[in-house]
């Protein structure tokens, strides 16, 4: 289950960051733009989650989702999954992560996608899982403001002419974020992969590290590719990787 929380992205903030410090490397003069918090309660635990987005020196971006518990201590293993995302002004997927829950009992969670270095304009929205003692309820974060490499940013405004089609095979295609502002769950997500070439990856394989209750928790790869489709969903026409280096936790 999913429940959607919003239709149109939301500003809370958007601050300068003079350093930040992920692993070994250092970054100045970056800019962050950060979405509205969203409160939920599952079985008994209570949680606010987020999505934000980074830009560095003028060469560098990457987005992330991060969910927290609101004032329930460290939350058992397994109840928080977290997924970041990262699109391009023209709402195409760029780069995700897998789908990461948490190992031991923790404070909060967070995912990163990988760096891109490609100048534009970017959006990041997560998406986050919280177990109700059954199965996972899923929501969707609510999305940053747009941001350039380079720190200017820009409201959301979503193409209304990206609509969702069916392709021959009866299988649903578009963008992803759109798709989620109306509730949509596609078979095929517009996406650019690692040639620069426009196509689609399969939501099945974008998400096949979902589960279904704590004990099917496993290891993440670092990285793993999968493929990007055309329009069709047969034929293969690049390669979509999707980064699992950035992993956060929070203790209390």
């Amino acid at each position: 289950m999913k429940k959607i929380l919003c239709k149109i992205a939301s500003v809370c903030m958007a601050f300068l960051i003079v350093t930040y410090v992920n692993s070994s490397y250092a970054y100045a003069a970056s800019t962050t733009v950060t979405s509205s918090y969203a409160y939920e309660t599952e079985n008994g635990y209570n949680y606010y989650f987020y999505s934000y987005a980074t830009s560095f020196d003028s060469s560098s971006i990457y987005g992330l989702v991060k969910c927290m518990s609101n004032g329930s201590g460290n939350i058992p293993i397994g109840y928080m999954g977290v997924h970041a995302r990262l699109y391009d002004k023209n709402t195409t997927l760029i780069t995700s992560s897998d789908w990461y829950y948490n190992q031991n009992a923790v404070a909060g969670i967070g995912a990163t996608t990988s760096f891109i270095y490609t100048s534009g304009t970017y959006y990041s929205k997560g998406e986050v899982d919280l177990y109700n003692g059954n199965s996972y309820t899923g929501y969707e974060a609510y999305g940053t403001p747009y941001l350039s490499i380079g720190g200017s940013r820009a409201s959301l405004s979503l193409d209304a002419s990206n609509n969702i089609k069916v392709n021959k095979n009866g299988e649903t295609y578009g963008s992803e974020l759109i798709a989620d502002t109306m509730g949509i769950k596609l078979d095929l997500i517009a996406a650019r992969g690692i040639n620069n070439i426009f196509g689609y990856v399969r939501s099945s394989d974008l998400n096949s590290t979902k589960i279904d209750n704590p004990n099917d928790i496993t290891p993440l790869k670092s990285k793993r590719t999968i493929p990007l489709y055309n329009e069709d969903g047969v034929a293969i026409i690049d390669s979509f990787v999707i980064d699992n280096t950035g992993i956060e936790t929070v203790t209390n």
